[in-house]
């Protein structure tokens, strides 16, 4: 199956990157593109749609994309549980690949995102090329890349490999999806340094309206959210660890207050320091030092 032949379902809980990969996947000609917030919005959407492949976030709220994947290859419908999944994160640590890899997902895609990378993701996995195992201990595609002989009878498969091979995108699409990641990652940088100025100002809210602290809290946390998705696919995951870490402190620290509207003032600074230098990437040793800072400053 080519992708413009496919209907992709786009599973995140962050508005923008459902938009950000919506775009990067109509460029790439894909012939359907649905989307969900949630896992059981996922499910909702397998009901009523015939989908060929899942792209999902790994770390969202709620229930996870390790959580889904595994819904799905349990599932007793054998075309949802024999769907091709693929597993988005920012972290490409060994032991998350292989997390995934044993929870039976079929790619493993790493932000920052790339048009080529996502193509040929999900290019291996709507060509199914795997056997699809199926026993007490491990349902998805065979975990084993290379096909080798070996002694015994084969018990593992559920399902024979399909002969049809996806098709990766033509040069003019992936310069489609090229150009279009270049635009959401300008429109990226304006919005960050707007999204530090408002924080700003509510951490100014806070000391002014204490009355309100909550719903100032509930703002804060839904603009540092909206960062932190879309931080690590447009290459600003420092942007994306420092609202992280904002949104942490407000789930997770204590009843807001005046040292608090300090500590989220610091971290607007912070967000604000990225925005007007253009700090791509990890940031270096400046990056470092400014999350060190604001995890000692927000524990304080």
């Amino acid at each position: 199956m080519q992708i413009q032949q496919a209907s992709i379902l786009v599973v995140d809980d962050n508005d923008s990157m459902r938009r950000l990969m919506q775009l990067l996947l109509r460029d790439l000609h894909t012939r359907e593109i649905l989307q969900a917030a949630t896992v059981n919005d996922a499910f909702d959407v397998l009901e009523h749609h015939n989908v060929d492949a899942i792209i999902t976030d790994w770390e969202m709220q709620g229930e996870s994309g390790l959580e889904l994947l595994q819904r799905l290859r349990t599932s007793g419908n054998g075309n949802i549980r024999r769907l091709p999944v693929v597993v988005m994160t920012a972290h490409a640590e060994s032991w998350r690949v292989s997390t995934a890899r044993d929870a039976g997902a079929s790619e493993f895609l790493v932000k920052p995102l790339s048009p080529a990378q996502l193509a040929a993701k999900l290019r291996g996995a709507l060509r199914r090329s795997r056997l699809f195992i199926r026993n007490d201990n491990f349902t998805g595609p065979d975990r084993r890349r290379s096909q080798r002989p070996f002694p015994g009878t084969d018990r593992r498969r559920e399902n024979p490999p399909t002969d049809n091979v996806a098709e990766t995108a033509s040069p003019q699409q992936l310069a489609e999806a090229l150009a279009t990641l270049k635009r959401l990652r300008a429109d990226f940088e304006v919005q960050l340094g707007d999204a530090a100025d408002r924080i700003g100002q509510d951490a100014r809210n806070l000391r002014a309206r204490p009355e309100v602290a909550g719903e100032i809290a509930d703002r804060i946390f839904r603009v540092a959210h909206d960062i932190k998705g879309q931080g690590t696919s447009l290459d600003y995951p420092l942007a994306s660890e420092i609202a992280a870490e904002l949104c942490k402190f407000i789930r997770q620290g204590p009843a807001i207050g005046q040292h608090n509207a300090d500590v989220i003032n610091g971290f607007a600074t912070a967000l604000s320091t990225v925005a007007r230098h253009k700090v791509t990437g990890s940031g270096g040793d400046l990056g470092q030092k400014i999350l060190d800072r604001l995890r000692i400053f927000s524990a304080a």
